[in-house]
């Protein structure tokens, strides 16, 4: 059965659609030692450790927008605000908090996708979209760490 789409976004399923103009939180989670904390989702190589520290303690909220072609993703932390401005497929070049890197963003059913390369290291980032959350499942590449941060929709 084929699912019901809307002209505005004919594309996305409507987990995607549903997350675009809307705010997500970081969910507080335990972890266990066979899960990565959520600390080393924001190891990036060069990054001073209190940078690294400030920002792993932050509780993010990351918001989703999208004007025509144009999709925005930002995330706001205790230490800084970054903005993803892209388009599907496009190179973006932005600034982190270890040097440049460019990022590649695709858009596939209920997810957004990017890969980000410095470098020094190539990061993979999947930014899963349900009803009422989202789930970021990103991975370093170069150590095959991978971490999960969980945000509920506000």
């Amino acid at each position: 059965m084929m699912q019901a789409t809307t002209p505005a976004f004919p594309m996305f399923r409507t987990a995607v659609r549903r997350a675009i103009q809307t705010r997500h939180e970081l969910v507080p989670t335990a972890f266990s030692s066979s899960i990565t904390p959520a600390a080393l989702c924001h190891v990036e190589p060069g990054v001073p450790l209190i940078p690294r520290k400030m920002v792993a303690a932050s509780n993010p909220v990351v918001e989703v927008r999208r004007d025509g072609d144009t999709w925005t993703i930002r995330m706001n932390t205790l230490v800084r605000t970054v903005e993803y401005v892209f388009e599907p497929g496009q190179t973006v070049e932005t600034e982190t908090m270890g040097g440049m890197a460019q990022n590649v963003f695709t858009i596939e059913d209920d997810r957004i996708m990017q890969i980000q390369k410095s470098d020094t290291y190539t990061t993979e980032v999947i930014r899963q979209f349900t009803e009422d959350s989202l789930i970021m499942t990103i991975t370093h590449v170069e150590s095959g760490t991978v971490c999960h941060r969980y945000f509920r929709r506000l």
